[in-house]
């Protein structure tokens, strides 16, 4: 198994051979993404903001910026680079396959638009109740704390009692 270390301490001094194999790593990590990117451009039909494109182009602009680093960061093992790169051509396949299955566009079914809806409104009417509820959760709390922090510490004050709490055993 390749063990990547910054540097190794021998009779010479510091070994640098560590850090050689780690940048060739990283630059075979980046080559191998940015062809993954150029080949989803070119499999996508030229479309430069198709999903793979993107997601491969910006993992390969971050290992640049790795790679510019330095030794300003902890170095990336070579496993972890094993596994972006499979990651990144699992997500090419899956974005390729997925467009070339292109279904008919339906509309909406009036169901679930009503469905939608009448969902939408309860949650905007139940705000109020649920806004009155936190205010009187927090008013014997006092003004020596923000409302939010008042409204956290209420809250676990609370927690494990109620009826919920007593259906775990």
């Amino acid at each position: 198994m390749l063990k990547v270390v910054r540097c190794v301490q021998s009779s010479s001094g510091c070994d640098r051979r560590g850090v050689k194999i780690y940048y060739s790593m990283l630059f075979l990590a980046i080559a191998n993404i940015s062809l993954l990117a150029f080949l989803a451009y070119q499999l996508s039909g030229r479309e430069m903001f198709h999903p793979a494109v993107v997601f491969c182009s910006f993992w390969s602009i971050d290992l640049i910026f790795l790679w510019l680093a330095g030794d300003f960061f902890y170095p990336v093992h070579a496993q972890s680079l094993f596994i972006e790169i499979c990651g990144a051509f699992a997500f090419c396949l899956g974005s390729w396959l997925g467009s070339r299955y292109r279904p008919e566009p339906r509309g909406p079914s009036p169901s679930s638009s009503k469905l939608i809806t009448m969902g939408t409104w309860l949650i905007a009417l139940s705000i109020p109740v649920y806004l009155k509820w936190l205010i009187g959760l927090v008013a014997d709390r006092g003004l020596n704390a923000t409302f939010l922090m008042a409204v956290r510490q209420s809250t676990l004050d609370i927690q494990g009692t109620g009826i919920v709490a007593n259906c775990s055993d």
